[in-house]
């Protein structure tokens, strides 16, 4: 019997919610495991990897703090498995994600999803930022009153902005 490879997962977070990314391509969704437990418990376990060189992955990690397992949600993609895991208490960021203290070598960041604990509340895209349709993104007010043509090179403006 083959032994379980460990996957490579990645993870971001905002003041109540952890964003987990377990990074095995085309794992099989009628036969996945994934469970959460409220003292911070993830477990996953999944056959998948690249078509003709598939494996058996499976991971066992625990949380720095307790979580909300209930409202725990989970995604079966094409690339990855994905789960948005809600903090037991919201506040402030966690010093890390997992309760030991030793570097894992398959735990990275989620550099796409990670917002920096201070600028978390500085800007909102809008309420239709889960469209995905560009046009519907609330990008601030349009101001028609604006006539400046900022494509002349008028070298008197320049001037007057040096001065």
């Amino acid at each position: 019997m083959e032994s379980a490879l460990h996957p490579e997962f990645l993870w971001a977070q905002t003041k109540d919610m952890i964003f987990m990314t377990i990074t095995v391509p085309n794992v099989r969704s009628s036969d996945a495991q994934i469970k959460a437990l409220d003292e911070g418990s993830i477990y996953f376990k999944g056959t998948g990897g690249p078509a003709g060189d598939e494996h058996l992955y499976e991971m066992s990690v625990q949380l720095l703090h307790p979580i909300k397992a209930s409202e725990t949600k989970c995604s079966v993609e094409a690339r990855s498995v994905q789960l948005k895991i809600v903090k037991n208490e919201k506040g402030p960021y966690w010093e890390r994600l997992l309760k030991d203290t030793k570097k894992n070598v398959h735990c990275k960041i989620d550099w796409n999803h990670w917002t920096d604990e201070d600028e978390e509340d500085d800007y909102n895209f809008g309420s239709n930022w889960d469209n995905k349709d560009a046009a519907d993104l609330d990008f601030g007010e349009d101001n028609e009153d604006d006539d400046d043509d900022d494509d002349d090179d008028d070298d008197d403006d320049e001037e007057d902005v040096r001065s």
